[in-house]
């Protein structure tokens, strides 16, 4: 399996990765458990090591500033914003709109969680 650097960092990962949306079954149809456990032990098998979910993080993110009027990050300039979006939790959405069900709430802060 060909591996390329992570830009800026030391991390080596896979060319090729697995995208994380047709495993969740989002506007692809169901997807049943067995498949989708037997579809990553193979990637991981064949030495994948880039899930790509960016897809639903960024779908997270996008309801996040839907509810709240606000960007989950801001900063001084692209880079700030990006480093903030790497390593930061964002302010819960229920914290920013009160009005906002705890439902809808963990659903954006799953979507956006960085486990």
């Amino acid at each position: 399996m060909e591996h390329v650097r992570l830009p800026h960092t030391d991390l080596p990962i896979t060319r090729v990765g697995l995208g994380g949306c047709p495993l969740g079954g989002h506007g692809w149809g169901p997807v049943e458990h067995d498949r989708l456990v037997a579809a990553v032990h193979a990637a991981l098998d064949s030495g994948v090591n880039h899930f790509d979910t960016a897809d639903i993080y960024g779908l997270g993110c996008t309801l996040y500033h839907m509810v709240t009027g606000k960007v989950p990050f801001d900063g001084p300039n692209p880079s700030a914003v990006m480093h903030k979006h790497l390593r930061n939790e964002a302010t819960p959405p229920d914290q920013i709109n009160h009005d906002l069900s705890n439902g809808l709430a963990e659903v954006i802060e799953a979507a956006m969680s960085k486990d």
